[in-house]
């Protein structure tokens, strides 16, 4: 759908009034089309089992928009020259960049990568309300495809396994076979069954309708999609696997719960094509109510657009309430300060100015690290994060302790400016309970299966060529499923550049019993061994522990996994419970 020409717009304004939204439209445009080119490979890499390929992919997308933007800013330096601060040419650009986006499919795309521009060129304005959308001013115009974004299967009388076979064929990759079709026609229909028809004697009113792309991340596809049973409606996502004998439906999900992990905010970015992003968030909307714009949009790659959703949700949250941001809860980090607004569901964490004595790290490297965890597979494992600028509320809404602190530990990024704080650089997460608060109040079960989830998502993170440096209960968040989480980055590294390493033994009897270690460990040293000071919790979880996650402790487990990633293996983590599996039949 063609943009309306800016000329038409330039009743008499200057060159530059229309000339620089045309340029920032041409930037934006081109980068739409670089991200749904690469996106769009995901399903041949997926088809020839290409997972290097795939995940080489992931990255140059993530790329592309800090990419573009840093071209665009050259040219728009370049071509407004000493006018490139005249806020009232600014407001005239607005304005006529926000006609010619009208009637954009991608107009909130399209808003936000006008903002990312305008935060390189001002930084932090008083006037930002005029200079940048703070909120949509099109999200009233819906936009819809000129045809439904989701194929429709009609369930005729009791023939679901017709509709079922000719849906996964509809599905099935160009030249590749399914490793047992009927079996997987079979199981499906047994599944849906029991789990969703079961309550229903007859069938009058049934149809499944799928969104048309797949979803692809790392070995899956998933495919997404949703049963109509006399106007109720039952989401479900089917993965899909390809193995070196063909494709097969991995589970049937229909379960909330676990949907909303396979969407979580710990898990690498889909890649799906998608030519109207506002239709199809709200038609994920309908199968994952519980998830927000802001999560969806992010799930999906428009990382950048899901911060701009996740603001504003805290915008309209504080208009809502008269709570104010508080200290978050937890033992306080030596490098980031945290804060959070109690019925917010995310925290706020900023790099305090000066660290404690025995942190070496850097502002730079802290912030590197957590760049590293958004362009990286986070194998379900660590929480994504956003990274905002010039962070301003009045200074009300923070409280007096709480302020106090943040003046103290970082005056170079926070200040009070009047009745208004304004915070240079924070990052912010998701709230979740510190793994060390949870434990306090545990039954003796919960506290064991959650202390194995910790072990397990060492191991994880490990499997994906990553070392958390502080493994301290305190660093790991517990999700609402129950799900171990890693959080605090500024100590994180790639495991291939650790050494793992045996303690050295006492040479006598004065070293061994010192409360000093005995020898000086490079920057790079590792001792697996002292582990078991900080990984075994309570003497209740104790055991259990080292039954399941005992080779933590064994330097060979590390060397092991260093040699399987130099070695090219790859391993895929399933986002959903085994229960949930369909069973292969590949003969």
């Amino acid at each position: 759908m063609p943009n309306p020409s800016f000329e038409s717009f330039n009743t008499g304004s200057a060159f530059l009034n229309w000339e620089v939204p045309e340029l920032i439209l041409s930037h934006f445009r081109k980068y739409i089309r670089r991200f749904r080119t690469i996106t769009n490979r995901a399903h041949n890499r997926f088809r020839n089992r290409q997972w290097p390929e795939l995940r080489d992919d992931s990255l140059s997308r993530f790329d592309l928009y800090p990419e573009s933007m840093a071209a665009l800013v050259v040219q728009v330096r370049a071509l407004m020259g000493p006018q490139l601060h005249d806020k009232d040419m600014w407001r005239e650009i607005k304005r006529n960049y926000s006609r010619a986006i009208t009637l954009s499919l991608e107009f909130e795309l399209a808003e936000t990568f006008f903002n990312s521009l305008g935060r390189r060129v001002f930084g932090d304005v008083e006037d930002r309300e005029e200079l940048m959308f703070i909120f949509s001013e099109h999200e009233h115009i819906l936009r819809r495809s000129g045809e439904p974004i989701y194929t429709t299967y009609a369930v005729d009388g009791q023939k679901l396994e017709a509709a079922l076979r000719k849906l996964l064929l509809d599905y099935q990759p160009k030249g590749v076979p399914y490793e047992n079709l009927e079996h997987d026609v079979e199981k499906l229909a047994c599944r849906i069954r029991k789990e969703v028809l079961a309550d229903y004697d007859q069938l009058p009113d049934v149809r499944i309708e799928m969104l048309k792309p797949p979803f692809y991340r790392n070995q899956a596809a998933y495919l997404i999609g949703r049963i109509y049973i006399s106007g109720i409606v039952f989401p479900f996502i089917l993965p899909m696997l390809h193995s070196e004998k063909g494709v097969y439906i991995d589970a049937f999900i229909a379960d909330a719960d676990q949907m909303s992990i396979i969407f979580s905010f710990t898990r690498s970015y889909f890649m799906v094509d998608v030519e109207i992003p506002s239709e199809f968030i709200r038609f994920l909307k309908v199968l994952l109510p519980h998830k927000s714009s802001s999560e969806l949009y992010q799930s999906i790659g428009f990382v950048k657009h899901a911060k701009s959703e996740l603001y504003r949700h805290l915008l309209r949250h504080l208009q809502k309430t008269s709570e104010r941001f508080v200290i978050a809860p937890g033992i306080k980090g030596m490098v980031m300060s945290v804060f959070t607004l109690p019925s917010f569901d995310f925290v706020f964490k900023l790099i305090k100015d000066q660290f404690a004595p025995q942190k070496t790290t850097t502002h730079a490297k802290v912030k590197e690290a957590y760049r590293l965890v958004s362009r990286h597979d986070r194998a379900g494992r660590m929480v994504d994060t956003h990274e905002f600028e010039h962070f301003a509320f009045e200074k009300r809404r923070f409280e007096p302790n709480l302020l106090e602190e943040l003046l103290a530990v970082a005056p170079s990024i926070v200040k009070l400016q009047g009745e208004t704080v304004i915070i240079k650089h924070l990052f912010t997460e998701r709230r979740m309970i510190p793994l060390n608060l949870y434990l306090l109040d545990a039954p003796a079960e919960a506290a064991q299966e959650v202390m194995l989830d910790y072990g397990q998502s060492i191991k994880d993170l490990a499997s994906v060529n990553i070392f958390p440096g502080d493994m301290l209960l305190k660093n790991f968040g517990v999700t609402r499923h129950n799900r171990v989480i890693f959080y605090d980055y500024d100590e994180i590294s790639l495991l291939t550049t650790c050494r793992f390493l045996y303690l050295p033994e006492a040479r006598h009897e004065d070293e061994e019993f010192s409360d000093e270690p005995h020898f000086a460990p490079g920057k790079d040293d590792i001792y697996p061994e002292e582990f078991r000071r900080f990984l075994l919790g309570n003497w209740q979880t104790r055991q259990a522990f080292l039954e399941k996650h005992g080779d933590l402790f064994d330097v060979h487990y590390w060397r092991r996994t260093q040699e399987s990633i130099k070695a090219g293996e790859f391993l895929t983590f399933s986002p959903y419970r085994p229960q949930y599996q369909l069973g292969r039949k590949t003969d």
